[in-house]
């Protein structure tokens, strides 16, 4: 498989894991990893809706953030569309009305079989925390 990965065992259970660049900037909340079922870490770069830019054929995140700084996933997905306008403007549709506010997007997958294992690992990984196939109305609430 072309997918370059890291295998990280010390990844928490769900959710984000920051990576620690050593500095106490943006740098340290841009990147991230997301851990799928096989145990496997998934670089992505953080970016807020308003900021995410046209996108090629890539895996995404959509991504709740809440008041604390806890990164609640919404919905995990692969854009598909040759037209980075295209996928950046279904980003945004589906982030809209899942009530996301970040999309967090990994780029390293070369090819679209590779693009549907990452989507599959991940979300098996993150199943029991996927907000997206309840009603998000938003608020911090309704992700308990």
């Amino acid at each position: 498989m072309g997918v370059q990965n890291l295998d990280f065992g010390s990844l928490g259970q769900a959710g984000c894991e920051a990576i620690d660049f050593g500095t106490a900037s943006e740098i340290d909340e841009r990147f991230c990893y997301w851990k799928g079922a096989s145990g496997t870490g998934y670089i992505h770069t953080a970016y807020s809706l308003i900021d995410v830019p046209e996108l090629p054929k890539v895996n995404y995140v959509l991504v709740y953030r809440d008041e604390q700084g806890r990164r609640h996933p919404l919905r995990i997905g692969r854009t598909q569309d040759k037209a980075s306008s295209l996928n950046l403007a279904d980003i945004r549709q589906r982030a809209a009305r899942l009530g996301a506010n970040e999309v967090h997007v990994h780029m390293i997958s070369e090819t679209s079989r590779d693009r549907a294992l990452v989507e599959c690992d991940l979300r098996a990984g993150q199943f029991h925390s996927l907000s997206s196939e309840r009603q998000f109305n938003g608020s911090a609430s309704s992700l308990n």
